[in-house]
């Protein structure tokens, strides 16, 4: 639970801040979810507003910029909070990321001539869904200051590896048989890349987590899993 200071002033500072942190997490989250969205029906309208609403995204990361210098600068901040402002910027950070692969994403979509067939939509939604799963997940345990989800969820980043690595060899054995032609295989790649790419950042929001709830730096190597799927 978040604790309460003497100041009232401070409180609310932290507030505007956590609020600020879980409205960025609340765009980043509908990004994504637009982007796969237009990738799966292929519609041209809907990625360019992904595009454009990433000016939004960065803009609110200039938000919690300014509320991470109001908490410093208005209030004597003890240990625990300055850690919690800290955390809020490199989670922002994150989010802004996320939200940069949910463009890169969504210009596939204008590039690609015809839809997606099947098979390879569904690989793809896979992938998207075992980030988005993290995403939610992550972006909860920070709501709660849950320091343990927040570990048992870095710790399956190892889960999103072995879909990628399977539908990256899935995509070289369908090239090598005659299938997709190259320019699909590439985009194709790219978004899975950039699916793969918003776990790892909602992974990286997890180890932040893990800090602000304990104190404690997560410092073990991530799991992975190689192409075989198989944990190293």
């Amino acid at each position: 639970m978040a604790q309460s200071h003497t100041f009232k002033g401070f409180d609310e500072a932290l507030n505007r801040l956590r609020a600020d942190i879980r409205g960025m997490g609340d765009k980043a989250l509908a990004a994504v979810d637009a982007a796969v969205a237009a990738l799966a029906e292929h519609d041209r309208a809907a990625a360019e507003a992904v595009i454009d609403s990433d000016r939004d995204i960065d803009l609110m990361q200039f938000g919690v910029d300014d509320a991470q210098l109001h908490a410093l600068t208005e209030h004597a901040a003890v240990a625990g909070d300055l850690r919690e402002i800290l955390v809020a910027g490199r989670i922002a950070a994150d989010l802004e990321r996320i939200g940069d692969h949910a463009g890169s994403i969504a210009k596939r979509v204008l590039l690609l001539r015809v839809p997606l067939e099947t098979g390879s939509l569904f690989q793809v939604k896979r992938l998207y869904t075992r980030a988005r799963d993290l995403l939610t997940g992550v972006m909860t345990a920070y709501a709660r200051r849950d320091g343990e989800a927040a570990r048992e969820l870095w710790a399956s980043d190892a889960e999103l590896d072995g879909l990628y690595r399977q539908l990256f060899e899935s995509l070289m054995d369908d090239r090598h048989a005659g299938g997709h032609d190259a320019a699909v295989a590439t985009h194709l790649m790219f978004v899975a890349k950039s699916v793969e790419r918003i776990g790892d950042h909602a992974t990286n929001i997890a180890e932040e987590v893990v800090f602000l709830a304990t104190g404690d730096r997560v410092t073990d190597p991530r799991p992975k899993q190689d192409l075989v799927g198989h944990r190293r």
